[in-house]
């Protein structure tokens, strides 16, 4: 199972938020999933991109633990 994804072929990103314990949680999700349309917009992505550990899955979960952080500076309420 998984709490998001995005599909290259129409860049639809989907996010499962039922019983996600915190807006913080969703929100990185997201971030992570717009990550990986910016990556299929600049030609990155292809069939290993997803896979745990590949260079495209790294950058995602790096960029979405960046931005939930300093979006929680700011909003810190999203942690309750």
């Amino acid at each position: 199972t998984t709490t998001a994804s995005f599909n290259p072929d129409n860049h639809e990103i989907w996010i499962y938020t039922k019983n996600r314990n915190m807006l913080g949680d969703v929100c990185r999700s997201t971030a992570h999933e717009i990550r990986h349309l910016k990556q299929e917009l600049m030609g990155e992505i292809d069939e290993s991109s997803g896979v745990t550990g590949s260079k495209q899955e790294n950058e995602a979960n790096s960029f979405s633990g960046v931005m939930i952080r300093e979006f929680g500076k700011l909003y810190p309420k999203i942690y309750e």
